[in-house]
């Protein structure tokens, strides 16, 4: 799989505070991708954006009255069809048949995915 950039979806701990901020979270692909991939493959990571779901509805920042409005209103039915690694078989699969711990919230966030293409660069399954 190419070098890639996500657009959303990133693990909680990337803005747990200024640093990790700093490192990992970009205001444009451009810049996720020359600060990563400059020396390795700066085409494949600016061709190979992988795109996300929002979890939350995004607010833009002049509006501080805007509420944050949850898109999933059932976790466990979108955590079902979500993307997981097939640790037994080497792929990331999406039939819902994950094991059980995976959708586990403490775990969730480190094997379920939104599209195939994290699964696969989160595991390198694919």
């Amino acid at each position: 799989m190419p070098p890639t950039c996500f657009s959303t979806d990133y693990p909680s701990w990337m803005s747990s505070d200024r640093d990790y901020i700093r490192l990992y979270l970009f205001k444009s692909l451009d810049g996720c991708c020359t600060h990563w991939f400059t020396d390795f493959d700066l085409p494949g990571c600016m061709n190979n954006v992988i795109q996300g779901v929002y979890d939350v509805e995004p607010c833009a920042t002049n509006r501080p009255d805007c509420n944050h409005v949850p898109s999933i209103t059932n976790a466990t039915e979108h955590r079902l069809g979500m993307w997981y690694p097939d640790i037994d078989g080497s792929r990331c699969k999406n039939d819902g048949h994950m094991e059980d711990w995976m959708r586990d919230d403490e775990y969730a966030e480190w094997y379920l995915f939104n599209t195939r293409q994290q699964c696969c660069a989160a595991f390198w399954v694919c």
